[in-house]
């Protein structure tokens, strides 16, 4: 991973290394990064849909490297909402979806900056 953060202070490289190094450790050796809007936070995470393998997200904050958020869940999809600077989706890709159903049960929304999950 080549380290990219555009408004990051010269010590973030090594903050940086350091969650890169943690990341592979939990997720594997290749590990995808994501950050938010703010480059406050990166979610890092191993492969998403269409590999039929569980997700398994890990948010890291920026300023100290610390795990700020853990989740895991069946495959689907990672993505930072883009009208929030702080919501992160995880996106459940469900099996067959009866025509009925409330599809927003397949999304969770997490809040790095309260800790507190959306409804």
């Amino acid at each position: 991973m080549i380290f990219n953060c555009l408004g990051c202070s010269p010590d973030s490289h090594l903050i940086f290394e350091k969650i890169e190094g943690k990341a592979k450790e939990e997720l594997g050796s290749k590990p995808n990064y994501l950050y938010n809007s703010t480059e406050e936070y990166v979610a890092c995470f191993n492969e998403t849909f269409p590999n039929k393998k569980p997700v398994h997200v890990i948010v890291y904050s920026m300023d100290e490297g610390e795990k700020v958020f853990e989740y895991k869940f069946d495959q689907g999809n990672v993505f930072w909402e883009a009208e929030s600077k702080y919501i992160l989706v995880m996106k459940l890709v469900p099996g067959i979806v009866s025509g009925d159903e409330d599809l927003s049960r397949f999304t969770t929304r997490y809040n790095v900056s309260t800790g507190e999950f959306i409804k």
